[in-house]
């Protein structure tokens, strides 16, 4: 494979393959989130969960969502952190509960 055509990522337990495009997990979350949004005629509620340094452009991108870094090194630009996945579900579950 061309090395001009991907970039890879290596993380904690996954190697992120990337196509080399001018697009990133933010921008494509915030065409996903526009596309919803023009559908709807609202703007969804919109909860960014990651505990990866590839999800800090989601992060970034996406403005008034809830943005949450999972994990130990919590240097994020994240709104709020959780320690682990138990605590990813238990907010999930009270979440879930409050709607």
């Amino acid at each position: 494979v061309d090395s001009k055509l991907i970039s890879i990522i290596e993380e904690k337990k996954v190697i992120d393959i990337i196509p080399d495009l001018k697009c990133n997990k933010g921008s494509f979350a915030a065409l996903i989130i526009k596309k919803i949004t023009d559908r709807i005629k609202t703007r969804p509620e919109v909860i960014i969960i990651g505990d990866d340094k590839t999800d800090e452009d989601i992060f970034r991108k996406v403005k008034g969502g809830i943005t949450i870094k999972v994990g130990e090194n919590l240097q994020s630009i994240a709104k709020y952190s959780l320690k682990d996945t138990v605590e990813v579900i238990k907010f999930l579950g009270w979440f879930v509960d409050r709607s």
